[in-house]
């Protein structure tokens, strides 16, 4: 009883709503309803309404009549084009905006822990996803080259084209004529189906079970095989390769060192010297050492195949030789880690491992600040410096953010050899009480007291510029539009000037019309109408 109410309801609810629009439109929720004069009727208005219903027919009578149904092409494009404008560089601008908001926001949670070095030992690694596309490389299952994938496919067209040739040649000699279905190219269908295009089948062949049984096979695996590699072509391109995924500090370093695991003094310092180790970071050292600030550190050796490794911005009270030395602080943390190296060069005692990454990272082929010197600039503030950080690293090329890891560290206090002492009981007690968290904030108070207060700036949401891909964006839209104009010139030049040269016409008849209301007082509505 339900499906039998369902559908003669359907069918009853089409005359109803019609019904309704033609006696009574002014009846809620129509939208008519929501206007105070629904119930009254204009003249002036319905001419209107004849003007537009007109140019609305002479569109539709130029499309459907004259068969150009090209032309209808054109306001679509530009339909399409004005909505992409709207909602997608909308949605593109809101995007941007919530990360460098996100990014700036990160950027101030930062926090220096001076006088501390386990603020050092623990470090955390966000990248972004560097592009990188290999033609020939591409793989579907992450297992199946590229060109194997090719072969199979060869493989298969050759047996269907084959099959379907020799199906139609060679029919008529069996049943005798077939009207003729041996001149059917099976080339064209097949490859219609590989490219998403359909292609017309005779009828006589369409009916029969041979064709649709392997044209219909094919044409499964053919439109599979074309999504499935539309989807992944898409993917490669909006997103890297598994290869070039930084997960680990071990993923960004460059020329590791070799050898077995215990490496020799000798061959420490023969990839000291040929990493350029020792030249770099002793001229850093030359740099740092000097008086008059005549030198700066420069790196010749920075290779941009390398990875560039950027960190926040030493605070100006901490570091005051900014216009000579990288001002950031995973530079001065290698610059201590190379302090330890180079005693081990003099000495033969590493405190750590050379495998180890803060050992590996050393290697000057590694940029350690922005591409153009910004941040020795003595000029510029910090929060301009991080600006610019914030900049380059949103252009997702080889770039690191090295920062201190927000998730808290667990330390503690362990005695050794207490014995019988009971020293450790009344130091408990004393975390406990709450006297060793008070001296904690007594000792950091005294230090921070005569620091200025920082205030962090409500930086307005600025608006997506017009430059590279939206700029790009733009130009095609627009030149889409112009072009579409342009064909409509070229192709229907005559019946735009006609259309032209009517509109003007009838202005010109309704201003003396308009003119003889004012001076004459004979105005003809009903001559307007007409």
């Amino acid at each position: 009883m339900f499906v039998v109410w369902c559908e003669v309801g359907t069918f009853v609810f089409q005359i109803v709503l019609f019904l309704l629009l033609r006696f009574l439109p002014c009846t809620p929720p129509f939208i008519l309803s929501m206007l105070a004069d629904c119930g009254r009727s204009d003249a002036e208005r319905a001419c209107s309404l004849n003007n537009v219903a007109r140019c609305a027919e002479l569109i539709s009578s130029f499309v459907v009549s004259n068969f150009f149904a090209g032309f209808a092409l054109f306001p679509i494009l530009a339909i399409s084009a004005i909505t992409s404008n709207i909602f997608v560089i909308t949605l593109a601008s809101l995007i941007n905006n919530c990360s460098q908001r996100v990014l700036h926001n990160k950027g101030h949670q930062t926090v220096a822990l001076q006088n501390r070095k386990s603020g050092l030992r623990r470090r955390e690694l966000r990248a972004c996803c560097h592009l990188k596309i290999k033609f020939g490389s591409n793989y579907i299952d992450n297992g199946t080259p590229l060109l194997d994938l090719w072969i199979c496919l060869l493989i298969c067209l050759t047996i269907v084209v084959s099959c379907l040739t020799l199906y139609t040649r060679y029919y008529d000699s069996v049943t005798g004529p077939s009207d003729g279905i041996r001149w059917v190219s099976p080339w064209l269908n097949v490859l219609s189906i590989l490219f998403e295009e359909p292609a017309s089948v005779p009828a006589i062949l369409e009916k029969r079970a041979f064709y649709r049984l392997v044209f219909g096979i094919w044409s499964l695996m053919a439109v599979f095989k074309t999504n499935c590699y539309n989807g992944i072509m898409i993917t490669n391109l909006n997103a890297p390769l598994p290869g070039t995924k930084v997960e680990e500090w071990n993923d960004i370093v460059c020329e590791r060192i070799a050898g077995g695991v215990n490496l020799s003094h000798k061959e420490i310092t023969a990839w000291v010297e040929k990493t350029a180790i020792s030249k770099y970071w002793g001229n850093a050292v030359v740099v740092d050492n000097q008086v008059y600030d005549t030198i700066k550190l420069t790196n010749p050796f920075e290779s941009e195949n390398c990875f560039r490794l950027l960190s926040p911005i030493l605070p100006r009270p901490f570091f005051l030789k900014r216009s000579t030395l990288p001002a950031n602080r995973f530079f001065h943390f290698e610059y201590y880690k190379y302090w330890d190296l180079d005693r081990y060069l003099r000495n033969h005692y590493l405190n750590g491992d050379i495998r180890n990454p803060e050992f590996q990272l050393l290697n000057p082929k590694h940029g350690r600040e922005l591409p153009d010197l910004s941040e020795r600039n003595v000029t510029k503030s910090t929060e301009e410096l991080n600006e610019m950080l914030t900049r380059e690293i949103l252009k997702c090329g080889k770039t690191v953010w090295i920062a201190d890891s927000d998730e808290p560290e667990m330390s503690g206090l362990n005695f050794y050899n207490d014995g019988e002492s009971k020293i450790p009981q009344y130091f408990q007690g004393i975390i406990d009480a709450g006297i060793w968290s008070r001296l904690e904030q007594e000792k950091w108070s005294k230090y921070l007291s005569r620091r200025v207060k920082s205030r962090v700036d409500t930086n307005k949401v600025s608006p997506v510029r017009l430059n590279e891909s939206i700029l790009t964006l733009f130009v095609l839209c627009g030149f889409l539009i112009v072009l579409a104009l342009v064909c409509i010139g070229c192709e229907s030049y005559s019946t735009i000037w006609f259309f032209i040269t009517t509109i003007v016409k009838r202005i010109r008849w309704n201003v003396r019309n308009m003119f003889n209301l004012l001076v004459k007082g004979n105005y003809n509505v009903g001559k307007i109408c007409n």
